[in-house]
Parts: structure tokens; sequence; C-alpha cells
């Protein structure tokens, strides 16, 4: 039941922020998430692909001895662990050699999404204003 639950608060959530696409400022924003869904779902594709693909190095190299790389799921959950910033159970590496690792990656996840986010902004304000200019009463760009 928590599943549906969960499915639906997500549809009544996505339905509020279509509705708000009446006002012609918050249509921007909206139409902005829209057109940049495609570049971000890109993004999280070749995210999933590295991850899963550290998973299994991670595997390959330390499941003999580590338990945290023992199985995928147990190996995943290591490496976002990793990723948000706490260490391994067993404390065999220090933070100071993978610190810098650690906020590089924060840094490039942060500014791709920041930037696909402004390119495709600018493209909605230029239909926007193109649509406006030419007469069209509708603002959705495509």
């Amino acid at each position: 039941m928590a599943t549906f639950y969960f499915f639906h608060a997500t549809a009544a959530l996505l339905r509020l922020i279509f509705q708000t696409s009446a006002h012609p400022r918050t249509a921007i924003l909206v139409n902005t998430m829209i057109q940049a869904a495609g570049d971000l779902w890109h993004f999280v594709i070749l995210f999933l692909v590295l991850n899963f693909g550290f998973i299994a190095l991670g595997m390959a190299q330390f499941a003999p001895d580590k338990e945290e790389f023992s199985s995928p799921l147990r190996s995943f959950e290591t490496l976002w662990e990793m990723l948000l910033g706490s260490m391994i159970e067993s404390g065999d590496i220090p933070s100071s050699t993978w610190s810098f690792g650690l906020l590089f990656m924060t840094c490039l996840c942060s500014r791709v999404c920041v930037c696909v986010c402004v390119c495709e902004r600018a493209r909605v304000c230029v239909h926007i204003q193109y649509t406006r200019t030419s007469g069209c009463e509708h603002t959705h760009a495509r």
C-alpha cells in the first residue's frame, strides 16, 4: 500500500507542477525542466553505467578481502556512502587520499545539471520571446 501512496503522491505533485505552467512566469520554469529532462536523463544513464562499472571493478579487486564489496548491492551501498562523504567500515583508506576526488565529482555533477538547466532555460526564453513577437497565443516550448 505504501508503494501505491508513493505513486499517487508523485502523480499529484507532477500534476501540480504542470498546472502551474498556466502562469507565464512559472511556465518558463516548467518548460525549462521539460526541455532539460532529456539531457538530464542521459546524464543519469551515464552516471549509472559508470557507477556499475566501478561496482564490478570494486568487487573484482576487493570482494575476497573486504565485506563492503562482497555483493553488488553491498558494493553499491558502499560506493554511494563514499560519494556522500562517509568512510568504509574497515577504515583502511584515509580520508585525505580521496577527499579531493569526492569534491571534484560533486562539483562536476552539480555543474553538469546546472549547465543543462541554464542552456534549456535560454532556449525556452528565446522561444517564448519569438511566440510573443509573432503573435501566437500559445507559449508552449518545443
